[in-house]
Formats: structure tokens, C-alpha cells, sequence
């Protein structure tokens, strides 16, 4: 990802806050949610097929809102699960007994 798409990134999770709240956007977009983007297109990613359609669901028209103000109207919202934004399980040893 170079300056230019980190910087877009930030402007559109910048609006989602203004547009959601600080708590609701933590709710919604915390560790466990990454977005990216390329040109016109931003690329919603979540750790679990739950969580994406918990989003796609109730945040979809937010997400392409913000997407088409910061890209242009021809902005597209694409969502995907990225397991490797689930939290690391505990080792076996680390348990308690």
C-alpha cells in the first residue's frame, strides 16, 4: 500500500468515526476489521464471515457513503475474510491447569 492509499485509508476511517462515533466505529472497527484501498474500490476485511455480514449488513450504506464522498461516485465496497485478523489462541502450555 503506498503514502497515497495509507492517507486514504485514514480519510475514510476519519469520516466513518464523524459519521458513526467514536464508540459505535470502535464497535464496528476495531482489531478485528482492516481496510484497505486501491484507486477506486475499498476493500473491507474481517476475521470472521459473522462479523463481515454483521458489517455488510448493518453498515453497508455508511461504508459506500463514506467511499463515494473520499473516491467518487464510482467507488465500489468489497468485503472479505482475512483470518489472519483473528487473535492468536493461547498455547496449550499457557492454560491454566
Amino acid at each position: 500500500m503506498t503514502n497515497g492509499d495509507k492517507e486514504i485509508v485514514s480519510t475514510i476511517r476519519s469520516r466513518l468515526v464523524d459519521r458513526l462515533g467514536g464508540d459505535r466505529f470502535e464497535l464496528w472497527f476495531g482489531a478485528s476489521i482492516n481496510i484497505t484501498s486501491t484507486e477506486s474500490i475499498v476493500s473491507v476485511q474481517a476475521d470472521s464471515m459473522f462479523r463481515l455480514e454483521r458489517l455488510r449488513k448493518g453498515l453497508l450504506g455508511d461504508i459506500e457513503a463514506v467511499a463515494r464522498d473520499v473516491l467518487g461516485a464510482s467507488a465500489e465496497v468489497e468485503f472479505s475474510v482475512d483470518e489472519d485478523l483473528r487473535e492468536p489462541k493461547q498455547a496449550a502450555s499457557a492454560r491454566p491447569a
